[in-house]
């Protein structure tokens, strides 16, 4: 494997990487919902505008009250990895999405985790299963969750990648 391509050129790869991830993480509240408004617009088969409201607001709910540490950490090790000659905008914006769905990956499991042991405080937050017009609703909103994050890669990441992640997440979910 040629180490020249995956190993940075001194500090100007590790600045790129710092600055890469840091331009996600400073932007992440204007990112997030924004990745999530585009894939929204795309599905053609979801015309209820209740079900698309209700799908942004889970997926905000516990995602923009952190940090995004874990979407911040791909990216740091993407920008490190990547050949400086096939970034575009294309590949920054997967890699920008690829980190959202990290982040609601974490969500998935916080709102189910939540459920499980009854939960009552999540991230400073009455935990998702709990709001009034939630309740037993929950696990179809988990499940709903999990969907639309298979649904934002499949939008976004053709064939043989997306099954590739989509492996990774099963395993992990």
């Amino acid at each position: 494997m040629d180490q020249s391509r995956i190993l940075p050129d001194g500090n100007d790869g590790i600045e790129k990487a710092v600055s890469f991830s840091k331009e996600f993480v400073d932007n992440f509240q204007t990112i997030f919902p924004n990745i999530i408004d585009e894939a929204l617009s795309k599905i053609s088969y979801l015309d209820s505008r209740n079900i698309r409201n209700r799908i942004k607001e889970m997926t905000v709910y516990y995602t923009l009250e952190k940090k995004p540490m874990l979407g911040e950490l791909m990216l740091y090790a993407y920008a490190m990895l990547e050949d400086r000659g096939a970034w575009n905008e294309e590949k920054r914006h997967q890699a920008y999405l690829l980190a959202c769905v990290i982040e609601m990956s974490i969500s998935y499991f916080l709102f189910t985790d939540d459920i499980q042991d009854d939960g009552k405080i999540r991230c400073g937050k009455v935990c998702w299963h709990l709001l009034p017009d939630v309740g037993t609703l929950a696990m179809n909103d988990a499940c709903l969750l999990r969907s639309f994050i298979q649904e934002l890669l499949l939008q976004n990441f053709s064939e043989p990648m997306f099954f590739k992640i989509m492996e990774v997440l099963n395993k992990a979910c």
